[in-house]
């Protein structure tokens, strides 16, 4: 789900500055953040991070083992931003 809404936030980044820099930045600040800076698994992929983070509670919260992709947390962040991104590209 989340993957999804993600997916959503990247093109409504391109719409809004019809260049590939802002989506492509988002998407390698968003791996590297959580990969390697905090440890924590991106996209059901080992974590290798300068610090060891380890994410507990429901799954629904945590995102599980496929990382914190997987978690209803993410979906909200990659909604918003999807929603005021495209806000933003409509106005003219």
């Amino acid at each position: 789900m989340a993957s999804g809404a993600a997916g959503l936030a990247l093109c409504a980044a391109w719409l809004l500055t019809r260049s590939l820099w802002l989506p492509v930045g988002v998407h390698f600040a968003w791996n590297y953040l959580f990969d390697g800076v905090l440890g924590v698994p991106v996209s059901g992929h080992a974590s290798c991070g300068w610090l060891q983070v380890q994410m507990s509670g429901p799954e629904w919260l945590s995102g599980g083992a496929y990382g914190v992709e997987g978690s209803l947390a993410a979906l909200v962040v990659w909604g918003v931003a999807a929603a005021w991104m495209l806000r933003s590209a409509k106005r003219p």
